[in-house]
């Protein structure tokens, strides 16, 4: 081959190398850019608090103990200034005077009328009634303040028909259902909204127990959803907390959706508990609470529990004054 042939030949061969190269730099520049945030995820700071939102440091010195109890897991309050602390593993709810001291307790382990099975929620509406949900028993039991039963409700897993037992004369009388009711709030009008975990599903009946409405997987706006609980603002609406995500889901009392969306909580992860507090929403989770608008779903303050104290697990709220469990304890402090 002559020797121009030679040297063209090379000069292709040296052209694709250098193109090659090129090529070769490019893709890995490209592939640094791509991986960089995910390399760098965890570092990435917190969103900042929004401007206006007071965030306060709770000092444990400043918090007073109230009471000791086995496990507690949901703590709150009547219009009478009564405090009432859930006790699963005990199968009862203590009922705590507006000075603090505990008049009586209410259930005992059981499936006859006004016995309980590993309760997970309650609301104490006025104070007058009890709405309690016996998770074991698979049923919502309406209490007066003496314990005494005033409505049996089985909650079925999947059914549409609802069968009340009022008052219930027996233990005859004190069918069991099999769904698992994890919390329980009264409507205006004497309705209630019943939250079931096993499906997961948020029944809204009325008065007569009739369903309204059974909101569940088949609506994509809460087919992912774990709900862990539910609260009645001050506004009448209700809102289903997520577990997972601080996400929630605000329905009107029929079960109409009003708002679906996430919210710029203090802390990651979803919420373990909540409470109304006049125009405002409580969120609780594990080492925070945030204290939310009603209306616009805005943070209006946040309070940030110390990690190294036992985590929260409920919270509700006077005008003055917050009530926390935390461990085996109740909790209370100032509100500042």
């Amino acid at each position: 081959m002559p020797c121009s042939y030679t040297l063209f030949f090379r000069g292709i061969r040296s052209s694709f190398a250098g193109l090659g190269a090129v090529v070769i730099f490019m893709g890995a520049l490209l592939a640094a850019a791509l991986m960089w945030p995910a390399a760098h995820a965890s570092s990435t700071p917190p969103k900042p608090v929004p401007r206006g939102v007071d965030t306060l440091h709770i000092r444990l010195a400043a918090v007073d103990t109230l009471s000791t109890f086995e496990a507690p897991t949901a703590v709150r309050r009547d219009a009478r200034g009564r405090l009432y602390v859930l006790e699963p593993s005990r199968h009862r709810l203590h009922v705590l005077s507006a000075n603090r001291a505990e008049q009586h307790t209410i259930g005992g382990a059981g499936a006859n009328a006004g016995q309980l099975r590993r309760p997970a929620g309650f609301d104490p509406t006025n104070g007058q009634a009890l709405l309690l949900a016996d998770t074991g028993n698979g049923r919502i039991q309406r209490l007066d303040a003496s314990g005494r039963a005033l409505e049996v409700l089985p909650i079925p897993y999947r059914e549409e028909t609802l069968t009340p037992v009022y008052p219930p004369s027996s233990s005859d009388d004190a069918p069991t259902g099999s769904g698992r009711p994890r919390a329980v709030q009264s409507t205006a009008g004497s309705g209630l909204v019943v939250l079931e975990s096993d499906a997961p599903a948020v029944w809204y009946l009325d008065r007569d127990r009739a369903v309204v409405r059974r909101l569940d997987a088949f609506d994509t706006r809460f087919r992912d959803w774990r709900p862990q609980t539910l609260v009645r603002s001050g506004l009448g609406a209700l809102w289903v907390l997520e577990a997972e995500q601080p996400r929630v889901l605000i329905t009107d009392a029929l079960g109409s959706i009003i708002a679906h969306r996430k919210l710029q909580a203090p802390a990651e992860g979803g919420f373990v508990d909540g409470f109304a507090s006049g125009a405002a929403v409580g969120l609780v989770q594990p080492h925070a609470i945030a204290l939310v608008d009603a209306e616009t779903q805005q943070p209006r303050r946040h309070w940030r529990w110390p990690t190294a104290a036992a985590p929260l697990q409920s919270a509700t709220a006077s005008r003055d004054s917050l009530y926390l469990l935390a461990g085996p304890h109740l909790l209370a402090m100032p509100r500042q």
